[in-house]
This record gives structure tokens, C-alpha cells and sequence, in this order.
């Protein structure tokens, strides 16, 4: 009896002392706002995207965990009518990870075909090639503060950057610019970051241009457009069609976009 409550006593002091503690996780309601993201055509997310931010911006690394878990779930989705496309459990994870943080960790060129799908032979990317990459990336920033994971902002100060990215340049009132000018300088780190991403944001525009105009926008430096080459653009015995040359191309005019947005922000005044 005297090893037992020896025993109640140890058990006690190390939960009450904060050791003993389970591991912060979603609620049941915050669980079932994803699910009705995941379990649907990425068509459908518009209503439901607001509450998942919500969550995302209270509870950054419990969200963002949750999410990371359900790529291990291949289990398919039914699309809407008419879709080409076959969707996932998987997929859906993946695409939304990517639509709250622009964070491209499994790299822009992925190996399978339909990054939100299955591809043509109905086979998912595999554990390996998605979900392992982002749990190191939640490894690597589990010591930090969740509100600077994002290039030193959290989430709730990356979100209107990304919502400005992801709409037409057109539409940058002064209402949509007015929480990104608040970050003042700290925001240029995201967006220097964002002059390497090929991956399409509004209207067919790469995320790479539109971080350039905010950029512009911003500084009031002129923002020279970064010139893009098409593939299919180019006549079939146009030699840049071979060996990858295309894609080099379009990589270094991004490189030089970002080197000349570096000198114009750190050059002496």
C-alpha cells in the first residue's frame, strides 16, 4: 500500500507540475471545420476556409499538425460534377497546407501528375514523397514561437499577405494593402522569398510576379516584370525546348529579380 501511494504521489507532481501534460490537440469542432475541407472538392472550400484560418491563426502548430497527419489518409474524395480530377484525403491535405502558408516543401516539381489528385494511373504520391518532408518541417520549428514561422511573422500577419498574392493585382486597394503596409519592413523577407516561386497565384499569374508588383507597391520602387518563357509557346525546333532550358531560364531571371530587389532594399540611402 505504501508502494501505491508512493506511487499516486509521483504521478500527481508531474502532472501538476505541467510534465505529465497530453500534448495540445484539436477540439472536436476545430476537427470537424478541417474535415469538411478534406473530405470535398478544394471547388467547394470557399465557406469554409474563413473558420479553418480562424483556427490557424489561434492555434498555428496544433492546426497545422493535424493536417500534416491526414496526408497518411489515400482515401479518395468524390469531386464535383463534371470534374476531371479525382481527389483525396492526401491531396486535399496537401492543397490546403499549401493555400494557408504558400509553403511549397515538397518542392514546386513533384514527380507525381495532380498535386490535389491522384494522377492518370490512380496512384497517390506516396508517405514518403509528402508527409515526411512536412514533419521536419514542423521538427525544424517546434523549439520557435508559432508567431515566427512564416519568414518571422505569424500567421495572423502572413495571412492578408497571401490573400493579396492570391487575388488580382487590380484589386490591391488601399483596404487589402492596408494590413500588409502595417508589417513595414518584416514583410520583405516573405516576399523576396516569394520572387522564387514559379507557382500560379491569380489570374494565371505566378506567385513570383505578384510578389514583385506588392513589392513594387510597397516600396515604390518600379517593379520591372520578371520575364517568363512558355514552352508551348515556342516552335517545336526552337532549341531552348531542349535539355531543360526553358525552366533554367525562367529560374535565373527569378534569381535576378531577387538580387536586384535586394540591392534596391539594403544599398545605402
Amino acid at each position: 500500500m505504501k508502494t501505491l501511494g508512493l506511487t499516486c504521489v509521483v504521478v500527481c507532481v508531474l502532472v501538476v507540475g505541467g510534465l505529465g501534460q497530453p500534448k495540445p490537440i484539436l477540439s472536436l469542432a476545430e476537427k470537424e471545420a478541417v474535415e469538411v475541407l478534406l473530405q470535398r472538392s478544394p471547388q467547394t472550400w470557399s465557406k469554409g476556409m474563413p473558420a479553418v484560418r480562424e483556427i490557424l491563426r489561434t492555434r498555428t502548430a496544433v492546426a497545422l499538425e493535424y493536417v500534416v497527419n491526414r496526408t497518411q489518409d489515400g482515401t479518395a474524395v468524390p469531386g464535383l460534377f463534371g470534374e476531371s480530377q479525382i481527389h483525396s484525403v492526401c491531396g486535399n491535405a496537401l492543397t490546403l497546407l499549401e493555400r494557408l502558408t504558400t509553403v511549397h516543401v515538397c518542392g514546386l516539381k513533384r514527380k507525381w501528375i495532380g498535386f490535389n489528385t491522384h494522377d492518370h494511373r490512380g496512384q497517390a504520391p506516396s508517405e514518403k514523397d509528402v508527409r515526411n518532408p512536412w514533419k521536419q518541417w514542423l521538427a525544424v520549428r517546434e523549439p520557435i514561437d508559432a508567431n515566427t514561422w512564416f519568414w518571422g511573422l505569424s500567421y495572423a500577419e502572413l495571412e492578408p499577405v497571401v490573400a493579396a498574392l492570391r487575388m488580382p493585382s487590380g484589386r490591391w486597394d488601399a483596404r487589402v494593402l492596408a494590413p500588409v503596409r502595417l508589417l513595414g519592413k518584416r514583410v520583405y523577407p516573405y516576399l523576396i522569398d516569394k520572387l522564387g516561386d514559379d507557382g500560379w497565384g491569380a489570374e494565371r499569374q505566378r506567385l513570383c510576379d505578384q510578389a514583385n508588383r506588392l513589392l513594387g507597391k510597397l516600396t515604390g520602387h518600379d517593379a520591372q516584370e520578371i520575364p517568363a518563357l512558355r514552352l508551348l509557346a515556342l516552335s517545336a525546333d526552337d532549341p531552348r525546348r531542349r535539355g531543360g532550358l526553358v525552366e533554367a531560364q525562367n529560374q535565373a531571371n527569378m534569381r535576378h529579380a531577387r538580387e536586384t530587389w535586394l540591392v534596391k532594399l539594403l544599398a545605402p540611402k
